[in-house]
């Protein structure tokens, strides 16, 4: 498939233009794979709005057909990279339980560094206990900043103190 064809897949995935269930995104998916044989590696580049959007149902269902060995860290940095609402926080790690095992054991410290920064930067605490009691590192800074202060801007601009709260205990 074409880079636009891909582009325009990931759009219906992430917009779901009429509404679509997960069941009308699979059979439109399929179609598009009779057509033109899609790739394990384009497989994996659709999982893209599902990390973004914290979709875990259908991003389970696909995993499966994807290429994870070198989109991995990638779409762990697709998953934690926007505020979610608390409670799309569970989805976002089970996101994060499926890609884990295929991030590059030399690379898995930095990607999981990575995604403790972000989630702090966004105030999510399930992704971020997550993150921590799978070794990240409560020490690891971005931009200058440490884990605290980036936590803070959580509190500051959505009034949510979880992440600094649990930072404050590990301290």
């Amino acid at each position: 498939m074409d880079a636009e064809g891909l582009r325009r897949l990931q759009r219906y995935i992430g917009k779901r233009p009429q509404g679509q269930t997960d069941e009308e995104i699979l059979s439109r998916l399929e179609e598009e794979d009779r057509k033109h044989g899609l790739t394990p590696k384009e497989w994996a580049k659709l999982l893209v709005p599902l990390c973004g959007n914290a979709e875990s149902g259908l991003f389970l269902r696909m995993q499966g057909r994807a290429d994870l060995r070198d989109e991995a860290p990638i779409l762990i940095d697709h998953t934690v990279r926007f505020r979610q609402r608390p409670e799309k926080e569970s989805e976002q790690v089970v996101i994060l339980r499926g890609l884990l095992p295929f991030v590059p054991e030399d690379d898995r410290q930095s990607v999981l560094d990575k995604a403790l920064a972000s989630a702090a930067w966004f105030g999510a605490y399930e992704v971020a206990k997550f993150l921590v009691e799978q070794g990240a590192d409560t020490r690891v800074e971005s931009n200058g900043r440490g884990l605290a202060e980036l936590a803070q801007h959580a509190v500051d601009t959505f009034g949510d103190r979880r992440v600094l709260d649990m930072l404050m205990t590990l301290a």
